[in-house]
């Protein structure tokens, strides 16, 4: 027996003895990937003998029910600790330290050595440490030897402390005859000081003994112990550190799939791990917080699960918080409120305190691991944040609102964090907090944004306050709203224009609303308040009622029962006046004349003169966009370019609308990758409620431009979800979707269907008083059809009024694409080679790559067809090459297929490596080797989550690599850049000056 006297006072070390694993390193706290098990039943150590892959029992009392989880990215650390069973089951002995941060897994790693010891047949004694233990001196005691019904006090005299040590000790090495011991003993921090002794006592002595000593606590923590202590128990020659460092975002997804049974995305791995740091007790309780709320991981929000706040996290950090002063929780609860990176003096004025006081108290908040030790203070763990919001009272949380918001406003703070802070503090309840309320909204919307300044504008609209005031206050909402969401603009508008009375209040609000009703599709009801505006100023402001009157025409040429009347009304030259009147005026009659086909230089010339005018952003973003079409049926895409370049930097509405029409001004110039890009962001725009466009039918464009890129299957569930003809409404835009979803049912041999479009296409057109083919090429595809239907008299007859009415037109698209048509349709051989011959010289003359690229593979086939198959190849060789660099999937495969039948043999196409990538599937893979999720890649090109996981499997296919990792490093190998998207375009050369055509559909 030792001297036990000595032992219990003593700082000084025993010899090591024989070490339990001789000088082993203290494990690093990072881990590298490749330590990532693929699932997290492989996470468990290597097999053991008889417990080959068996989950890890619990070690009661001091294990959560969570260690018989599979344990993730811990291989090191169970590798160590059957390394230490192996030893003590050879003799060996020592002492073991797992120590770090709270909820790293300190406890699972302590309950899997108990479960490695107690399958290998040791005997195991296990304690923990608690928030009562302190008081209970030499507590231990009884939890690992039974209770003796012996108490202790806590200044015991030396000589019965060592009576003490001795008769415990004597206990140990009595069952330590019997067979291996492992002493288990969790959290020691929160042990009484006799029994921090005892350890202490007992780690100097193991050598005498077949036993382990294995510890757990947080690293903070005991580096606060007594230096004795931490002498004893951390620094002891034969101990050896396990340090388990926090989940990986690989890891965070393997707890995910094992806790919640189902497959896990990046996105919702990614917003986990940043939610918790990869702290697996945090990630555990959001698991638990999933299955008690019944949240579906594959359909969950990913801001809703940002703001989760799991109730076991709100109980852990409020327990970490009462050991401490209460103006601790004050200021943690005052930071969780205002968010991190709020400075100390902020925090200070909100919660009474000095700044040197508050300094404190963060530095003391940074080492219980809830903030990070930095100016301005930050949590670690974002979860913590939710909980400790959470745990406030609603009256608490707003009152600490409406100070934050207070302060921020006296210190002239950001609009969008006073924003913040005023709604949630609801000041609809607070007539005092409206008028700020307001002064706020007006500075973000100013700033462009309009969300958060329309979200403060609702909510003061619910104040008390004056009917002129309310009145005033909707035309503000309204306007705001009609930017990103036209259809919940429009009753507040609605309001407005019947409560102002001031002329230019007036004309805002109704001219506001005529927008908004434009922008959902209301056409016959926007012309019929643009009437009543005029009405109401014709006596007071003629000029505002005449610029009402403009729109009211405008408008009113974009529905069939309104259009003849007012083509009527259009001048015959350009109008006079000021300048917004003018530019407005003069676009709409020069689209009237552009869709008859009338005097294109005249109207083109004017249009140059206002393209650069400070008139034009003064005009509706709907106004604006009358200026674009007719520079695009004239195959002016620079100037059409360069308004569409202006709207897009200076107008905040209407994008859907500016989006269809960039990607018909790029499918025009060849550009189909742009052209897609631009067409899925209109569509997206109009899902997300941001108005539907009114010149051209945003999924025209998507389906032309995916048709191109050889994406059938997305076509046609895109028309599968458009109305029979007869069912859509008589708008403008609808005449595009009917050309377009005519010439797609005739190609695929829908012959009837494609007609019937087509048919109604031609009869709205008539209505609209559309003749010119640059406008729509209805009768292009119709004549196509009807020549594949057997009737090729009328298919002559229509192609020879096309090329009629494009010679009239003038542009060398418009001409060249009616000689194509006559061409195909042709009776004779001779002529049909002839046509299409001529068809090629007017293309080569215009910007349009796209056609010339067609027209070059029908003429080659026509050669073919006459026997000369020489001169054909270099036709379809220059088709081929057009074709690609379009990005035109479709024509490329037809140009390989004529090529082969001229008796060429062209390049095979790629079927693996960089070059065998779609121009789709390069642009995935680029922003997917940056580390964007697929949900942000999604976002960025305006396609659902499945596109991009289509995308992605293809790519990794072609490239042959496992996954992301190995995509990264490819594309690094070779270093790949990004293709920059075409657009703004340059200047044109000067034989692009009279060139033309527009969005054919």
């Amino acid at each position: 027996m030792p001297r036990a006297a000595d032992a219990a006072v003593a700082s000084s070390h025993a010899g090591p003895g024989t070490n339990l694993v001789p000088r082993l390193p203290v494990l690093a706290a990072h881990r590298r990937d490749a330590a990532v098990c693929a699932g997290p039943a492989a996470a468990i150590a290597p097999p053991l003998g008889p417990i080959e892959n068996r989950r890890y029992e619990t070690m009661s009392p001091v294990s959560p029910a969570g260690a018989r989880e599979p344990l993730v990215e811990r291989v090191e650390e169970l590798d160590t600790l059957k390394v230490c069973v192996e030893r003590l089951l050879a003799g060996s002995s020592g002492l073991l330290v797992i120590e770090g941060s709270a909820g790293v897994g300190k406890t699972c790693l302590l309950a899997a050595l108990v479960t490695l010891a107690r399958r290998s047949g040791a005997q195991v004694l296990t304690g923990s440490g608690g928030p009562s233990e302190p008081d209970m001196p030499l507590g231990l005691r009884s939890q690992l030897f039974g209770q003796d019904g012996r108490t202790e006090p806590a200044d015991m005299q030396p000589e019965r402390l060592a009576a003490a040590f001795d008769a415990l000790h004597g206990r140990l090495v009595r069952l330590a005859g019997t067979g291996p011991v492992v002493i288990a003993v969790d959290d020691v921090h929160l042990l009484d000081e006799l029994s921090l002794r005892w350890l202490g006592f007992l780690s100097r002595r193991l050598g005498e003994l077949p036993a382990i000593l294995a510890i757990t606590g947080r690293t903070d923590e005991i580096a606060a112990m007594s230096s004795d202590a931490q002498t004893d128990l951390r620094y002891s020659l034969n101990a050896t550190t396990i340090r388990p460092a926090a989940l990986s975002r690989a890891g965070v997804a393997a707890v995910l799939r094992s806790r919640l049974g189902a497959p896990i995305d990046d996105d919702l791995a990614a917003t986990v791990h940043r939610m918790t740091s990869g702290n697996p007790r945090f990630v555990t309780e959001v698991c638990q917080t999933f299955v008690a709320e019944n949240l579906e991981p594959g359909a969950v929000d990913l801001a809703a699960v940002r703001q989760l706040a799991p109730p076991g996290v709100t109980r852990y950090v409020l327990g970490r918080l009462r050991r401490n002063d209460p103006t601790t929780a004050a200021v943690a609860r005052a930071i969780a409120v205002v968010g991190g990176g709020t400075c100390a003096s902020m925090i200070a004025a909100m919660c009474g305190m000095e700044r040197d006081s508050v300094a404190d108290v963060i530095a003391e908040l940074a080492q219980l691991g809830i903030l990070r030790a930095s100016e301005p203070a930050t949590f670690v763990h974002p979860v913590v944040r939710n909980a400790l919001y959470a745990s406030l009272r609603s009256s608490e949380r707003q009152q600490y609102h409406r100070n934050a918001a207070a302060l921020l406003t006296e210190q002239h703070g950001d609009p969008a964090q006073v924003a913040r802070h005023l709604l949630a503090g609801n000041p609809a309840i607070d007539p005092d907090m409206i008028d700020t309320l307001c002064r706020v909204a007006v500075d973000l919307i100013a700033r462009g944004e309009h969300a958060l300044g329309t979200e403060c504008l609702q909510r003061a609209i619910h104040g008390s306050m004056s009917p002129t005031h309310r009145g005033r206050l909707a035309l503000k909402l309204g306007s705001a709203l009609a930017v990103h969401h036209p259809a919940s603009a429009i009753a507040h508008l609605r309001h407005a224009s019947m409560v102002v009375r001031q002329p230019d209040q007036v004309n805002a609000a109704h001219r506001a609303l005529s927008e908004a009703l434009a922008g959902d599709g209301q056409v016959l009801e926007a012309i019929e308040v643009l009437d009543e505006c005029a009405t109401q100023l014709a006596g007071v402001r003629p000029e505002l009622a005449t610029r009402a009157r403009d729109s009211a025409t405008l408008l009113s040429l974009l529905h069939a029962d309104t259009a003849r009347e007012a083509r009527s009304r259009l001048p015959t030259d350009r109008p006079r006046g000021d300048a917004a009147r003018t530019v407005l005026a003069t676009a709409t009659a020069a689209l009237g004349a552009a869709w008859a086909g009338n005097d294109r230089e005249y109207w083109v010339r004017a249009l140059a003169g206002v393209v650069d005018s400070n008139a034009l952003t003064s005009l509706q973003p709907i106004e604006c966009m009358a200026v674009v079409l007719p520079l695009l049926y004239a195959d002016r895409l620079d100037l059409a370019d360069r308004v569409l370049g202006r709207l897009d930097d200076e107008v905040t509405g209407a994008v859907a609308e500016i989006a269809a029409l960039r990607s018909w001004v790029a499918l025009a110039r060849g550009h189909v990758p742009a052209a897609a890009d631009q067409a899925r962001r209109a569509a997206a725009a109009v899902d997300d409620g941001k108005g539907i466009p009114l010149y051209t039918d945003h999924r025209s464009a998507l389906i032309v431009t995916l048709t191109e890129l050889g994406e059938a299957d997305e076509v046609n569930r895109i028309i599968d979800l458009t109305a029979p003809a007869d069912e859509l409404p008589p708008h403008w835009r609808y005449t595009q979707l009917l050309a377009s979803r005519g010439r797609i049912r005739v190609a695929s041999g829908e012959l009837h269907a494609g007609l019937t479009d087509l048919r109604e296409c031609g009869r709205r057109l008539t209505e609209f008083g559309v003749t010119n083919p640059a406008v729509n090429r209805w009768r292009s595809t119709t004549a196509l059809a009807l020549a594949r239907a057997g009737e090729p008299g009328r298919a002559r007859q229509l192609a020879d009024e096309q090329l009629r009415d494009a010679r009239r037109w003038g542009t060398p698209r418009a001409i060249g694409l009616a000689l194509h048509v006559r061409g195909l349709v042709a009776d004779e051989t001779a002529d049909r080679a002839r046509y299409l011959s001529d068809a090629v010289d007017r293309l080569r003359d215009s910007p349009g790559m796209l056609e010339l690229a067609r027209t070059l593979i029908d003429l080659g086939a026509a050669q073919i067809d006459c026997g000369t198959a020489a001169p054909a190849r270099d036709l379809l060789r220059e088709a081929l090459d057009l074709a690609q660099r379009c990005g035109a999937v479709g024509l490329t495969d037809r140009a390989r297929r004529e090529l082969v039948r001229s008796g060429a043999r062209p390049r095979r196409r790629t079927e693996s490596g960089l070059g065998s990538l779609t121009s789709a599937e390069r642009r995935t893979a680029l922003l997917a080797a940056r580390g964007q999720t697929n949900r942000e890649i999604a976002q960025q090109l305006f396609v659902t989550q499945r596109t991009i996981e289509l995308h992605l499997t293809n790519t990794y296919r072609k490239l042959r690599v496992a996954g992301r990792a190995g995509l990264i490093a490819l594309l690094a190998e070779e270093a790949v850049e990004p293709t920059p998207l075409p657009g703004p375009y340059p200047v044109p050369s000067p034989r692009e000056v009279h060139r033309s055509d527009g969005p054919a559909a």
